[in-house]
């Protein structure tokens, strides 16, 4: 939407279950996109996931991908791991 950038928290088990919950949330949601679209939507507007693991009771940074669109060909996300 024209900015350069935000930060938003979801809950998930990795940084690919991340971008599996968010069609999840999209889809409850209703309305009349289909999956496709949404997952081309996700694939565009998110750069990069920090995913966090609780390690002795502390958050840890556990992994960081970079998001690089949705693939139709493969029907997957195109992520490159940093960490």
């Amino acid at each position: 939407t024209g900015h350069l950038g935000c930060m938003a928290t979801i809950h998930s088990n990795s940084a690919m279950s991340a971008l599996e919950r968010m069609e999840t949330l999209c889809l409850k949601r209703g309305g009349e996109w289909p999956l496709p679209a949404i997952q081309r939507e996700i694939g565009a507007a998110i750069g990069c996931i920090a995913h966090f693991k609780k390690v002795n009771g502390m958050r840890r940074l556990n992994e960081l991908v970079l998001v690089d669109g949705f693939e139709t060909s493969t029907g997957r996300y195109a992520v490159r791991s940093i960490m």
